[in-house]
């Protein structure tokens, strides 16, 4: 790089237009890190740096589809990158790309984060997707986990609702009237159930 800074030459080997397009990006100018990164990316397609700092630079300029696009592209190349798949979340889940945005975070769970930290997203993505089976399943452990929050009722007898198990979302309602008192939220809900 200082050879080539040095001499003024612009770089034209893939190393080079790596090392420049890394440069520029951590000195933010973007414009720049986008041309070298992509030029690298077209001599050499399945380079993983290359592939991930070019969707960085497209994220940091608020080009959420072609960032995905780069760093879809890294990941399917490189699968299970907890690096990658760490910055695919955001940008998947801002552009409604559920199921990808789901996968992203089921690396990060096998990558070594517990699963109880993203139960959340779990069962609010699956719902998106329509998966209401998986989004029951991690529904339970959250009102389990959180015995005391009444959103966590709300949750589970509504995604209960959903896979026609009525009986169980009643008894779920039924538990947070119990526990809570007659708030008007459970019981516009018992209401939609019945």
């Amino acid at each position: 790089v200082i050879v080539f800074v040095a001499c003024g030459t612009t770089p034209t080997t893939k190393e080079e237009l790596e090392e420049a397009g890394r440069e520029a990006y951590l000195k933010e100018d973007y414009a720049k890190a986008r041309d070298y990164l992509g030029r690298a990316v077209t001599l050499k397609s399945s380079e993983r740096e290359s592939l991930y700092y070019l969707g960085l630079s497209y994220q940091r300029i608020y080009m959420m589809d072609s960032a995905l696009f780069y760093l879809k592209r890294a990941d399917l190349l490189h699968p299970n990158d907890r690096e990658i798949n760490l910055s695919l979340y955001p940008i998947a889940a801002e552009l409604k790309e559920w199921e990808l945005a789901a996968r992203a975070i089921m690396v990060l769970v096998t990558t070594g984060d517990p699963i109880e930290q993203y139960r959340e997203k779990l069962a609010d993505l699956n719902i998106k997707m329509g998966n209401f089976i998986v989004a029951f399943i991690h529904a339970k452990a959250l009102l389990e986990m959180e015995p005391e929050n009444p959103g966590r009722y709300y949750q589970m007898a509504m995604i209960a609702y959903k896979i026609d198990s009525l009986d169980f979302a009643l008894n779920v309602i039924d538990q947070g009237i119990e526990k809570f008192g007659e708030d008007p939220g459970f019981m516009a809900q018992k209401g939609l159930v019945l």
